[in-house]
């Protein structure tokens, strides 16, 4: 379905799915238009929520109930079907609105204009959302790693562990956001990606 006002600022879309078509409301996917400074082309795969304020969207300090195992399958869907693309497949971290209760989150073709026409990446998009199935894996939460969390994605592709990255830096013994959407990432946070890891390393759930 299409929604006419901004997608960051319509907040419990669930509650409306559920209204309009009778049926629970399980898991929400979001298909957006990714920004960034850097122009780089990008397919990305995202939670929702604000550890800080919500300048974008959403309620501040809240998160929105995730779906790593349906996020991870996304995420490595598109490492498949985008083969030979010339865009950078990867998660980011969460880091804007709207609010929901469901677990939700956003896959995302960019960073401009000519990216957003471009029918080859829709239609891997597409592809793999109609063939999603969730994968059955432990699941950890990721800290740090900037805005495009490389290794939070290296590892979920290429290990059995799952993560919901976290829109969270380290610094100087406090934990906050960062980065905006469509802003350069900033760099930090590399002592939270290097705890995370252990869960994944030794096939335990993390945190």
């Amino acid at each position: 379905m299409t929604i006419p006002e901004h997608h960051l600022y319509r907040d419990h879309l669930d509650r409306a799915l559920e209204g309009a078509f009778g049926e629970p409301v399980d898991l929400v996917v979001y298909l957006s238009k990714h920004v960034s400074e850097s122009r780089r082309p990008s397919l990305t795969v995202h939670p929702i929520g604000n550890p800080r304020g919500a300048e974008f969207g959403g309620q501040p300090e809240t998160l929105v109930p995730s779906a790593p195992r349906w996020m991870t399958a996304a995420l490595r869907g598109l490492r498949k079907e985008a083969k030979g693309l010339p865009y950078n497949v990867t998660f980011e971290a969460t880091h804007h609105g709207p609010y929901l209760t469901k677990p939700t989150f956003y896959i995302e073709q960019g960073s401009t204009e000519t990216e957003w026409a471009d029918l080859a990446a829709s239609r891997a998009i597409a592809r793999v959302l109609l063939a999603l199935e969730q994968v059955d894996a432990p699941i950890a939460i990721g800290l740090g790693g900037g805005h495009y969390v490389p290794r939070h994605t290296d590892r979920s592709t290429a290990t059995s562990c799952l993560r919901s990255p976290s829109r969270r830096v380290r610094t100087r013994g406090r934990i906050g956001s960062r980065d905006r959407p469509g802003r350069r990432a900033d760099k930090g946070g590399h002592d939270g990606v290097r705890a995370s890891q252990e869960p994944c390393e030794t096939g335990r759930p993390g945190v």
